[in-house]
């Protein structure tokens, strides 16, 4: 391997310059040298101290850089980061993410020995503020999609460890800017609207379950609001990435609340019953967040008749 970086690690970070820190602390501890790849700091409009303290690591790391986007918007900054990158290939890093030191080396080795354009990896919980009874492992993990490295027909990859060819993501567009977290907005989609279009235009997707990061959950997560949000917005993003009719989507949420009815609510009061470690919370995120899934659903459904209504009835 000659000495010409060839990875650019993107995070993209709003207002939270305490995580990020550590974030970017372990990044400095990897066994990967620093002449071969490079870490882009894109602050989506933080106002904390965030600018502050990527120059104090700048002093440190000198292959990290930082670049401000005042547009809000995940996938806007997304988007900066890998027009601002010059290395053939990107990776994007949640900036409430650690890894392991050999993390960068492991991608590295993966993009030489292989002839992947696009490969991700999974995600393992990081209770860094604590972890509340009723909270389960699984609802912060990236499940294993594939036992072993290779290509993932189905499923998409987490957009928080994501590695893909610069030029191959331009050709795909990029990030689409409406999907996507939006400051204090819950929303999802834009790495699966990618992947579609990846997908669409004949490029496969690759899998490593052997990557792996660990996500910091995040104090708002061990709310229960947090959850029923979540749903609601992948609801929504169900919705922006497909041409789902409305009638499928009403037939969707009917059959979801026969099931509620004669399925969930028998299931969650016997595990209540039986299980000391199942609590009120699991039960009642079990039975309702499925509701709150397809409301967001129907309301984005909702929102494009309306929307397309009123172009067929105003025509330019």
């Amino acid at each position: 391997m000659d000495a010409n970086p060839l990875l650019t690690i993107v995070i993209c970070t709003r207002n939270r310059a305490v995580i990020l820190e550590e974030c970017l602390q372990s990044l400095g501890e990897q066994t990967a040298s620093p002449k071969l790849f490079s870490i882009l700091v894109v602050d989506n409009a933080s106002h904390d101290g965030t600018k502050v303290m990527v120059r104090q690591q700048m002093a440190i790391h000198r292959h990290l850089s930082y670049i401000e986007e005042t547009v809000i918007g995940l996938s806007i900054a997304k988007n900066t980061g890998y027009h601002s990158a010059t290395t053939p290939w990107v990776g994007y890093l949640d900036d409430d993410a650690k890894v392991d030191p050999h993390f960068i080396e492991r991608a590295l080795w993966i993009i030489e020995q292989y002839g992947y354009v696009c490969f991700g990896g999974r995600y393992l919980p990081w209770y860094r503020y604590g972890r509340k009874k009723w909270v389960r492992d699984e609802w912060f993990t990236k499940e294993r999609l594939l036992e072993k490295m290779g290509e993932l027909k189905d499923g998409f990859l987490s957009g928080g460890v994501f590695f893909i060819k610069r030029n191959t993501l331009e050709s795909a567009g990029g990030f689409r800017p409406n999907l996507g977290m939006k400051g204090p907005s819950v929303g999802y989609g834009e790495e699966e609207a990618l992947q579609i279009q990846l997908r669409r235009q004949g490029i496969p997707i690759h899998f490593d379950p052997e990557l792996i990061i660990h996500h910091c959950v995040m104090p708002h997560k061990l709310q229960m609001k947090w959850h029923f949000k979540s749903a609601y917005a992948k609801g929504k993003s169900w919705i922006l990435n497909t041409s789902t009719p409305l009638v499928v989507v009403l037939l969707h949420s009917i059959w979801s609340g026969l099931g509620l009815l004669v399925k969930r609510i028998p299931i969650a009061l016997f595990q209540l019953i039986s299980d000391q470690n199942y609590h009120w919370q699991n039960a009642a995120l079990a039975t309702i967040k499925p509701i709150f899934y397809y409301a967001g659903a129907l309301r984005q459904k909702s929102s494009e008749l309306l929307t397309k209504t009123g172009k067929d009835e105003h025509p330019i």
